[in-house]
C-alpha cells in the first residue's frame, strides 16, 4: 500500500495537467448529471479505456500495434503495462465529447431578452448523441495524438510509439478507427448511466437548467 500511494502521488506530481482536467470534469459533470453519475463514470470509463489499451499493446486491437515506453515505471502508477494517467484521461475526454454533442444537437429558444438552450432527456439518450459524441471523441484525438506522440519535444516526454509509423504525423489510421469504437462504448456508458432514474440528483442544479 505505501508503494501504491507513492506511485499515485508521483503520478499527480508528474502529470498535474491530467488531474486539473479531471477536477474540471468532476465540477462540470456533477452540475449537469449529479455526483452519483459523475463518480460512477470514473471506474466505468477508466475500465473501458484500460481494456482497450491493454488489448492494443498486446494484440494490436483496436488502436493498432503500439507500445508504451516504460521510463517512468518507478515514478508513476502503471496498471499491467498501461500508465494510469493515460486511461484516466479518457474519462474527461469522453465527457467533453458527450456534452458537446448534446450542446450541438439541442434546439435554441429565442426570447425578447435571451436565448436558452433547450435540453431534454430524450436527446441525451438519443442515437444522434451517441454517434456525434463518438465522432467528436475521435476529433479530439486527431489533435491530441500527434502532439502526444512528439512528447519528447516538450514537458510531456516520450510516452509511447508505433512499431510501424502511420501516414498521419506517424499515427496509423487504425488508431482513429479504434478511437471511434471506444468512443461508441464510452458514449453508451454515459447514456446508460443517464438512463438510470435512481441516479438523478436530489435537487436540480442551479448552474444547469433542464427544460423537460
Amino acid at each position: 500500500m505505501p508503494e501504491l500511494l507513492r506511485l499515485l502521488w508521483g503520478t499527480v506530481l508528474l502529470r498535474p495537467y491530467v488531474f486539473a482536467f479531471l477536477a474540471v470534469y468532476l465540477l462540470a459533470s456533477s452540475t449537469q448529471s449529479g455526483w452519483r453519475r459523475t463518480l460512477l463514470f470514473l471506474p466505468l470509463g477508466y475500465s473501458i479505456a484500460w481494456i482497450s489499451e491493454f488489448s492494443s499493446i498486446h494484440w494490436g486491437f483496436p488502436y493498432g500495434d503500439y507500445f508504451y515506453i516504460e521510463d517512468t515505471l518507478d515514478r508513476e502508477l502503471w496498471v499491467m503495462g498501461v500508465p494510469f494517467m493515460d486511461s484516466l484521461s479518457y474519462v474527461f475526454l469522453a465527457y467533453c465529447s458527450f456534452s458537446t454533442a448534446i450542446f450541438l444537437l439541442s434546439p435554441v429558444q429565442f426570447t425578447a431578452a435571451n436565448a436558452y438552450i433547450l435540453e431534454n432527456h430524450a436527446l441525451r439518450r438519443s442515437r444522434q448523441t451517441l454517434v456525434l459524441g463518438a465522432f467528436l471523441f475521435v476529433f479530439l484525438d486527431i489533435i491530441i495524438d500527434p502532439v502526444a506522440l512528439q512528447g519528447y519535444r516538450w514537458f510531456l516526454g516520450q510516452i509511447y510509439g508505433y512499431r510501424e509509423p502511420g501516414v498521419y504525423f506517424g499515427i496509423p489510421v487504425s488508431n482513429f478507427a479504434g478511437w471511434l469504437v471506444v468512443g461508441f462504448a464510452m458514449m453508451a456508458g454515459l447514456q446508460g448511466l443517464d438512463s438510470i432514474l435512481g441516479l438523478e440528483p436530489d435537487q436540480p442544479s442551479r448552474l444547469h437548467r433542464v427544460h423537460r
